[in-house]
């Protein structure tokens, strides 16, 4: 049986001048999924938001929500036509409304009683029924932002749009908010779209991850594949750490400056293509003709940063147990069962 697409984002354009913000976006998100939208300042993640919400109008293109157009060249439903909820990183809540109050706050065409009971059961579900009566300054951040997410579930909307929701949290606060938020997602079976800067957050909650530069698409899919397999160097670089070495073709095998590659022997040619390397592809054994530039202390692990006998940079995770000072010889090679991904030299260089 067929399914209706939560959201559907054909050829969308958006310009602000001369700014492109949206070109020619695409995206289609299933019912039940939690989609992650991330990129650079300026990229036009927060215009996509807000073009799906109904507060920018778009130049070009279609929209649809849950199988119905909300904009195309011959539509436009305001946000409150269009069955979304919002959540802002700044909560947005009424100061002078108590918490039941601003969770009933969409739900006011409804009878009393069955107001009500879904603002109760909405409380229930964030945790947050023994605040009830309390106002919005006499939460905590995350009890502020549980509130907004209850708000905006409360109508069952057909999509929730969450803007940043953790960033103005405290770091110590911002995991655990972030767990509880998307654990209410998830029970709720709601469609979400999460607009972050943080990659690591981008990685841990999504489905899917949208990557954006210049008000374009680069690429979408699962975290694993956009870390593990991204589409080009600036995906690569920005969802973590990422070194380049030039690739060798050497017989049947690939090589770089690490060694022999796992996994891509059958490639016709090395061609004008690097090698893309994650520090933890990256391992170091004492003595060798690589030096340990720098060490970045983490805790459980370092990161360090070696040069290579070309004078290329690589970096390495290193572990508590191993001694590896600042100006010591080193070998780099690959972690055996390593199987880094392989990108086209000349390609994405604007």
């Amino acid at each position: 049986m067929s399914h209706v697409d939560a959201l559907v984002v054909a050829q969308v354009a958006k310009r602000y001048g001369v700014t492109a913000a949206a070109d020619g976006l695409d995206l289609r998100v299933v019912p039940g999924e939690v989609v992650a939208v991330i990129g650079p300042s300026g990229c036009g993640k927060s215009t996509f938001l807000r073009l799906v919400a109904g507060l920018e109008r778009p130049d070009a293109g279609r929209i649809e929500i849950a199988g119905e157009v909300v904009a195309d060249a011959a539509t436009f439903r305001h946000p409150e036509k269009r069955r979304v909820g919002l959540v802002f990183q700044d909560h947005a809540l009424f100061p002078h409304l108590t918490v039941a109050r601003n969770v009933g706050f969409g739900l006011r065409g409804l009878a009393r009683a069955a107001r009500r009971s879904r603002v109760a059961e909405l409380l229930d579900r964030v945790h947050l029924s023994h605040r009830a009566d309390r106002h919005p300054h006499q939460l905590s951040g995350g009890e502020q932002q549980r509130v907004a997410l209850a708000r905006a579930l409360a109508p069952d909307p057909a999509l929730v749009l969450l803007d940043e929701p953790f960033s103005s949290l405290d770091e110590h606060l911002r995991g655990r908010v972030r767990a509880e938020i998307m654990a209410t997602l998830r029970a709720s079976g709601a469609t979400a779209i999460v607009v972050t800067h943080d990659q690591d957050e981008a990685l841990s909650i999504a489905d899917r991850v949208v990557v954006m530069r210049n008000g374009r698409i680069e690429q979408v899919g699962t975290p694993s594949e956009v870390f593990e397999r991204p589409a080009n160097r600036f995906v690569a670089t920005f969802m973590g750490d990422a070194d380049f070495l030039p690739v060798t073709r050497d017989g049947a095998d690939l090589r770089c400056e690490l060694g022999s590659i796992e996994g891509v022997a059958a490639e016709a040619d090395a061609g004008d293509r690097d090698v893309v390397l994650r520090p933890h592809e990256v391992m170091l054994t004492a003595n060798g003709d690589a030096e340990v530039l720098s060490l970045d202390y983490h805790g459980a692990f370092t990161l360090a940063t070696v040069r290579l006998a070309s004078g290329a940079q690589v970096r390495s995770w290193l572990t508590q147990h191993q001694v590896l000072p600042v100006g010591a010889r080193v070998t780099a090679g690959l972690v055996p069962g390593s199987r880094p991904v392989l990108l086209d030299r000349a390609a994405d260089l604007d």
